[in-house]
């Protein structure tokens, strides 16, 4: 649905003053986003806890306004991730986890092309780590550079990321957040202890170091408001409710919130071979920015945030055309070629 409205203003005056703003349209959205749960819980060990079945996610995601979506990491397609806003895969203590070689591998594309993801699980990083199979997928997926041991303990606030939007949206989350592994003291499957790649960020490391944890953050661009990944090495199950279903919520928050525009840019022409009229064809650099060309060629893509960008270009009956760039924050590139040539039948 659609709401117009207009805001009026008057003074007090004698002969009063007005102004009128609008209209103005709200578009009421009927859920925040669609989220895939990857069941990947199967092979969980661990005794008695007081989360960590996909039921009590689902019900979580579907209350705080997103729909959700189940499937058995065992029986997972490609095909599950058409009209997916983002994807959480859910491991839980389980010592086998990401076994299903088309799950990794389908995870990796949807990563490496902008793919929100959501992780949890306790002995996922280790996994990948010790086998030599899953190591792109550390990389790639859990964006972590390193397997540093079991059992991260109690997580605080990174050093100057104490307001960071993922600890303040749409809950701020509390400075200690911890598992209680009364349950199961020995359960190794519980965490991982892991270092986030350089271009990513600990937002929650381990209480005893700073540098090692806990939760892992990646953003594709500059912007602060949203991000691509987050991985939770640590198995929700053993966190009480009212720190687990925060810490979920403002996950999928970080992923999905809508970014304000960025003040980069990237301009030029596309040239097709054969033809002095380049009109009509869609330029691309991401999901949310793209723009359609002139006679002349010209495109511009605003609003963006610095990033690397790979420009696609395709016009009906001719080939696509990709270009990556390099974009710095707060830089205009202009002057990008591109050139289509006819496909050949």
């Amino acid at each position: 649905d659609v709401i117009t409205y207009e805001i009026q203003a008057v003074d007090i005056a004698g002969n009063p003053n007005t102004s009128t703003s609008g209209p103005h349209q709200i578009q009421i959205l009927e859920n925040l986003g669609r989220v895939l749960i990857i069941d990947d819980l199967e092979a969980a060990k661990s005794g008695e806890k007081t989360l960590n079945i996909t039921a009590d996610f689902e019900l979580w995601f579907t209350e705080a306004g997103y729909l959700a979506d189940v499937v058995d990491s065992d029986d997972f397609s490609g095909s599950d991730l058409d009209e997916i806003d983002a994807v959480f895969l859910t491991c839980g203590n389980n010592y086998y986890p990401v076994g299903n070689s088309v799950l990794r591998t389908t995870l990796i594309h949807y990563a490496e092309n902008g793919g929100k993801i959501l992780i949890e699980g306790g002995e996922v990083a280790a996994t990948c780590f010790y086998e030599s199979q899953y190591i792109e997928f550390a990389h790639t997926v859990l964006r972590s550079a390193e397997f540093m041991g079991d059992f991260v303990g109690p997580m605080v606030a990174s050093e100057g990321n104490e307001r960071h939007p993922f600890r303040m949206r749409p809950n701020i989350l509390p400075e200690i957040m911890e598992q209680d592994m009364s349950p199961n003291p020995n359960d190794y499957g519980a965490s991982d202890v892991v270092t986030p790649e350089p271009e990513s960020m600990l937002i929650m490391p381990s209480i005893y170091g700073n540098f090692i944890g806990g939760v892992v953050l990646h953003d594709n661009n500059t912007g602060l408001e949203t991000g691509q990944t987050v991985f939770m090495s640590i198995d929700l199950g053993y966190m009480p409710e009212n720190q687990a279903r925060p810490l979920l919520e403002n996950s999928l928050a970080y992923l999905l919130s809508r970014e304000a525009p960025g003040n980069s840019s990237l301009s030029g022409t596309i040239s097709l071979v054969g033809s002095q009229d380049a009109s009509g064809v869609l330029v691309q650099c991401d999901d949310q920015h793209s723009t359609v060309t002139g006679p002349d060629g010209h495109f511009l893509l605003d609003g963006l945030h610095g990033s690397t960008y790979t420009l696609r270009a395709t016009l009906e009956g001719y080939g696509a055309g990709t270009l990556t760039v390099e974009l710095p924050a707060g830089q205009n590139i202009s002057g990008l070629q591109i050139l289509l040539s006819p496909v050949v039948l």
